[in-house]
């Protein structure tokens, strides 16, 4: 009832979803099927191979930006859409896509801006309530960041048998510094290729499906 698959567009689960709830009204039911599955992680031969494969899938990802406008478009062409639902769709939607670039920029740069702009009040601020709860939050941020990577290292797979005790340590330890990277990572693999991406959409360039190589 829907029309199957679009053929101008590098759909997905996203834009089959949006297209079958406006063909249908917005008179849609999803049900869960719980299934085991398998995620691997893009990779390369060596780590500026492993970067660029990455860099490719995000760009190809953020290309998804383009369920915004045809969220909208399909929205204004329908007028017994329930408004409610309707909008709070179609902002999820901008919400996924545009923090996806604008996240680490608002983030990164946004918390430097008071220093930036009027030290002097800021640091005459610095013991306020807002000042504060901010700091308050990145702690806990932090704090909950370490509290999920270790239960992670307790509940994953153990490592094959071939792998050594000493190899072991020293991929715990890489993977401790990665936090303090992470700023670094995102921003590369995340914040540059949805921005290219989106740039390039709005200027009417076209993409080619690349399947990325993984591990």
């Amino acid at each position: 009832r829907a029309g199957y698959w679009d053929t101008n567009a590098i759909a997905d689960e996203w834009h089959m979803y949006l297209k079958s709830y406006f063909r249908q009204g917005g008179e849609q039911r999803l049900q869960p099927i719980f299934l085991p599955f398998l995620a691997n992680a893009t990779t390369g031969d060596t780590l500026w191979g492993s970067l660029v494969a990455r860099y490719r899938q995000t760009f190809r990802h953020a290309w998804g930006a383009k369920e915004i406008s045809y969220a909208v478009d399909q929205f204004m062409q329908r007028s017994r859409m329930p408004f409610g639902p309707t909008v709070t769709l179609i902002s999820r939607v901008a919400h996924d896509n545009i923090l996806a670039g604008a996240g680490w920029a608002l983030l990164f740069f946004g918390a430097q801006m008071p220093m930036l702009l009027n030290s002097t009040w800021t640091r005459a601020h610095l013991l306020t309530a807002p000042f504060l709860l901010l700091n308050a939050s990145l702690g806990v941020i932090t704090l909950l960041t370490l509290i999920f990577w270790i239960i992670d290292q307790r509940i994953r797979p153990s490592h094959p048998d071939h792998w050594t005790p000493p190899k072991k340590r020293h991929i715990q330890l890489i993977e401790v510094a990665s936090l303090v990277l992470v700023a670094v990572v995102t921003v590369i693999c995340v914040a540059l290729p949805v921005l290219h991406s989106q740039t390039w959409l709005m200027l009417g360039k076209s993409i080619r499906f690349r399947v990325t190589a993984k591990t």
